[in-house]
Order: structure tokens, then sequence, then C-alpha cells
């Protein structure tokens, strides 16, 4: 069960990863890179970096790192593996894509994640 790569593809680069991040960890722009600090590491310095011309972000004090999806999962505690069609609708909210738009394909990844989660 998944959303249809067009989807996804849509959805990921419809969101800008500074944006994105800068709404949960204050960034500032060093360079051609954004940097900020996660967690407890604001007692060793700067541990986020992130590169908006490549869309991908990385914790230099851990590693965590990744595209739009990755800080998502990262930042509701959520596996990217057993979680993506949540981690992809979070993503389509904060892009404005509507859901309402979906693929057959895609609604039907919908309606089967819904069943096992009622089953469990």
């Amino acid at each position: 069960m998944s959303f249809s790569e067009d989807f996804k593809n849509r959805v990921k680069f419809s969101i800008d990863i500074v944006y994105l991040i800068g709404r949960d960890i204050p960034l500032h722009k060093k360079g051609g890179s954004y940097k900020g600090t996660i967690g407890k590491a604001g007692k060793s310095g700067e541990s986020l970096v992130v590169t908006p011309n490549k869309q991908l972000w990385r914790n230099t004090k851990g590693t965590e790192g990744g595209d739009v999806f990755d800080w998502i999962a990262f930042q509701h505690g959520l596996d990217r593996n057993l979680n993506f069609t949540e981690i992809v609708r979070i993503a389509a909210d904060v892009a404005g894509i509507p859901l309402e738009g979906l693929s057959a394909e895609d609604k039907k990844a919908i309606a089967e994640e819904k069943d096992v989660k009622k089953m469990l």
C-alpha cells in the first residue's frame, strides 16, 4: 500500500525544506546552507545543516538526515518504513495539496491502511 510516485514527488517538491524545518527549529543562513540546533545539542553548538539546493537536511551530531519526508518522520517520531502513508499525508497538508485529488490507486492505499488499523 503506497501512494503513486507521481503524487509523492509532487508533494515532496512542493515543500521548501528550509520553510518546513524553520517552522520547528530556528535557522540562520551560513553560506549556501542553513544551520540550527536540534534538541540538547545546543550545549555543543550547531547540529543541524539544511541544504536548500539539494532539499536535504542532516544532524551532524547523530545519524538522522534526509528529505522532507525524513524530517516529518523525525519530528513526529514516526518510522518512515512503517508510517510512510501518514508521513505523506502530513507533507501533503503542509504543501497544501488536497488528498481529494488522489488517483484511484492512492485512494485505495488509504482505504487499505484504515482497514488494517481497524483490525489492530
